[in-house]
């Protein structure tokens, strides 16, 4: 059942009476906003187990002190609280049971006209047999819940599934729990526990907003009473997949198995470049914007290298001219050789145009990263990402209106389907 969440008796707009230690009529009242995901494997857990990430207190914590914070949050005493930390996602995880298909039974059911010409009569009968039987019982298989909780304030709780706050509560949740994911898998050396994507959850996560606190004394023997509400946010469109939807066509699949073979003959130079650039997408989606950084970036290197191997025989260099251009520093080879070979000129520290943009918004945002440890933001990689994109549009353009290289165009045909 779905329930909004509302300023009614549900979830009170102020606090009445404080918990014990807590001075009346200071602190505003805290909602803890939960995110339950079902993952796609199963961590092996065989209890209850969680934690908390501490981040920067925010304003919301204005009057509480730390043991009631310590209170609210189910923090341990021997775990340090400065007075600029507060509770950053709490993270609950248990271990679930689902009835799943056998194995391969799809596979085998799939191309059985592939495999019953190479088999026996009786062969053949026993394999029909097996299939019933294990088509009518299935398997049970364990799977790992997440519970995923931000702490915030009146003016940050979430209303609906259409609420904004909504989808920025749960990134911010998602976020630090793949961050875990991956970190867990690094330190496990488990590869298949990683991040994990919109579309391997099912579709909808329950969202759980509830009054946190502080709380009325509840009267001796009695817990305070819970209030609050839950709805469904939806992350994506599979719900599940229905048979009659299609959103690849046999054209669509054809023609990717046709761009590797175009490069496969020399034909497509820049497909590496793209390659790159939509695995960093696929980091943005998964909350690794340092990784997103690091690869768009990436792209724009291998792009320039691309660009300089093929568009310097095509504009006739020498071979000297070539390998001045790839030896010399990475600013120097964009402000003079690429500008040179585009017949352009590139200004990356105080220009306007998209080579500076991204020299500014992407470049130095991932020198920060690798260089001085500065971990950034996803609205940084995402901005970086699309000025990535910006320059792929403005190279293109430019290499299409290029007396000498506009052949090169049909080389990155695909920069637009990138989004």
């Amino acid at each position: 059942m779905e329930t909004e969440i509302s300023s009614n008796d549900r979830v009170p707009s102020k606090p009445r009476e404080a918990i014990h230690s807590m001075p009346a009529g200071e602190p505003g009242p805290i909602f803890a906003v939960t995110f339950i995901l079902e993952l796609p494997f199963d961590l092996g857990l065989r209890e209850q187990s969680g934690g908390l990430l501490l981040s920067e207190r925010g304003s919301e914590w204005d009057g509480w002190p730390d043991d009631a914070i310590r209170t609210v949050v189910s923090l341990p005493a021997d775990v340090p609280l400065s007075a600029d930390v507060g509770p950053g996602t709490r993270w609950t995880l248990r271990r679930g049971w689902v009835d799943s298909h056998v194995p391969l039974l799809a596979a085998d059911e799939a191309f059985s006209d592939w495999v019953e010409p190479l088999e026996s009569p009786q062969e053949h009968q026993r394999r029909q047999d097996a299939i019933r039987d294990w088509r009518e019982r299935g398997i049970r298989k364990p799977v790992t819940i997440a519970a995923l909780t931000r702490f915030v304030g009146w003016d940050g709780v979430p209303k609906n599934p259409e609420d904004p706050r909504t989808l920025a509560l749960y990134e911010m949740a998602r976020t630090d729990f793949n961050r875990i994911l991956g970190i867990l898998g690094l330190t496990t050396g488990v590869w298949w526990v990683a991040p994990v994507t919109d579309r391997e959850l099912p579709g909808m996560v329950p969202v759980i907003a509830e009054f946190a606190g502080p709380h009325d004394t509840p009267p001796p023997g009695e817990s305070a009473r819970r209030r609050g509400g839950t709805f469904p946010l939806h992350v994506h469109d599979l719900l599940p997949n229905l048979p009659d939807q299609a959103f690849v066509s046999d054209q669509q699949f054809e023609a990717a198995g046709g761009l590797l073979q175009a490069f496969n003959r020399g034909d497509l130079a820049f497909l590496p470049v793209f390659e790159l650039l939509h695995e960093a997408g696929g980091d943005l989606n998964v909350g690794k914007p340092g990784q997103a950084i690091v690869l768009s970036s990436a792209a724009v290197e291998l792009a320039l290298s691309v660009l300089l191997c093929e568009g310097s025989a095509l504009a006739g260099w020498s071979t000297t001219e070539f390998e001045r251009a790839t030896r010399s520093s990475f600013r120097g080879r964009i402000e003079h050789h690429v500008a040179k070979l585009l017949d352009i000129t590139i200004d990356v520290q105080s220009g306007e145009d998209a080579w500076a943009r991204w020299w500014r918004s992407g470049y130095q945002v991932r020198n920060d990263f690798a260089h001085e440890a500065k971990t950034p933001t996803r609205d940084e990689a995402l901005a970086a990402w699309q000025s990535v994109l910006e320059l792929f549009r403005e190279l293109r353009s430019t290499l299409a209106a290029h007396p000498v290289l506009h052949p090169l165009t049909d080389h990155m045909p695909f920069w637009a389907e990138i989004t």
